[in-house]
C-alpha cells in the first residue's frame, strides 16, 4: 500500500467532501511532481472497496503505465486498454488509452464500453476537443475528476463547460518548502529573437521557430553552461525541430539519445537509458 503525504490525504478529503456534497465534476490541480496519480489511486481503491467501477483516461502509453504501476502498488486490480497489451475486462478499474477506447469502443464495435461510476481524465487541460468531450459525454451519470498541474490551456479556451469546482493541491513553492520538491536552479541562454515568429493555437509555429532556436550561440551557450554546471549528471535535452542541434548536444554533451520519440520503441530505449 502506498503511504500518501498529508497534503495528497487532504485532496483526497475534499474531492470525497466535493462528491459527498453533490458536486460530479471535479478539477484537481497540483504541480507536476506533487504525486497527482498517487491521490487518484487511493481514491480509486475507496471506490473499488464499494463495490463501484472506475474508469481512467490518459493520452500517453508512459502515463498509463506509470498508473497502472501505482495502482498495482496500492494493491488495486486493474485492466489496462491499450495496444500490444492483453485486456483484463472483468476488472473493476479500467486503465484506457483514449485514443485506443475511442476507435474500440465509438468507432467499432470491438468492444464494450468499460462501465464506470468515476471516470478519471489525466491531463485535464486536454480534455477539450470532439473525441475527448465526446467520450466524456458517453459517461453521464459518472463523476469525473481531472487532473492537472496547468489548468489554463495555451489557445485560450476554458474547461468550464466541463469542469465545475476546483481542488487546489499546495503549490510549488510551498511543496519545495516542505520538502517534496526539490528546489530548482535556472541558468537562462542567450535570448532568442521571437519577433514575427507566428503563433497558432497559443505556441509558436514550430518550422518558424526553428530558424530562430536552431544557431550556433544558443546551442553553443547550452552546451557551455552544461559542461560548466551540469556536474556530469544525467541530462534530457529539449529541442525544436532541428537534428543538428541534438546532434552536436550528444556529441558534446554525451547524453541519451531523445531521437524521434513518436515512435514507441525509441522513447521506450531513451526512457530505459535514463
Amino acid at each position: 500500500m502506498i503511504t500518501l503525504h498529508a497534503f495528497q490525504q487532504t485532496a483526497v478529503a475534499e474531492i470525497e467532501r466535493h462528491i459527498a456534497e453533490g458536486r460530479r465534476r471535479l478539477l484537481l490541480v497540483a504541480p507536476t511532481g506533487s504525486g497527482k496519480t498517487i491521490i487518484a489511486s487511493e481514491l480509486i481503491r475507496r471506490w473499488v472497496a464499494q463495490y463501484r467501477t472506475v474508469l481512467f483516461l490518459a493520452h500517453r502509453r508512459e502515463i498509463i503505465q506509470q498508473t497502472g504501476a501505482k495502482l498495482a502498488a496500492n494493491g488495486v486490480r486493474h485492466g489496462i486498454i491499450m495496444a500490444e497489451v492483453d485486456p483484463r475486462p472483468m476488472e473493476a478499474v479500467q486503465v484506457a488509452s483514449i485514443d485506443t477506447l475511442h476507435v474500440r469502443g465509438v468507432r467499432s464495435s470491438a468492444m464494450d464500453l468499460p462501465p464506470a461510476d468515476l471516470v478519471v481524465f489525466d491531463e485535464a487541460h486536454r480534455a477539450r476537443g470532439r473525441t475527448r468531450e465526446h467520450l466524456i459525454g458517453l459517461y453521464p451519470d459518472a463523476v469525473l475528476l481531472g487532473m492537472t498541474a496547468t489548468p489554463c490551456r495555451g489557445d485560450g479556451r476554458g474547461l468550464g463547460n466541463i469542469f465545475d469546482v476546483m481542488v487546489e493541491a499546495p503549490q510549488v513553492a510551498e511543496l519545495i518548502v516542505g520538502g517534496y520538491l526539490v528546489k530548482s536552479r535556472v541558468f537562462a541562454p542567450v535570448d532568442p529573437d521571437l519577433k514575427g515568429v507566428r503563433v497558432e493555437k497559443g505556441d509558436y509555429v514550430i518550422s518558424q521557430l526553428a530558424g530562430r532556436m536552431n544557431t550556433e550561440g544558443l546551442v553553443g551557450d547550452i552546451i557551455e553552461h552544461r559542461h560548466k554546471h551540469g556536474e556530469q549528471r544525467r541530462t534530457i535535452a529539449f529541442a525544436v525541430a532541428g537534428v543538428w542541434v541534438v546532434t552536436v548536444l550528444l556529441a558534446l554533451v554525451a547524453v541519451i539519445a531523445l531521437v524521434d520519440l513518436t515512435v514507441v520503441s525509441r522513447r521506450r530505449a531513451a526512457l530505459r537509458r535514463l
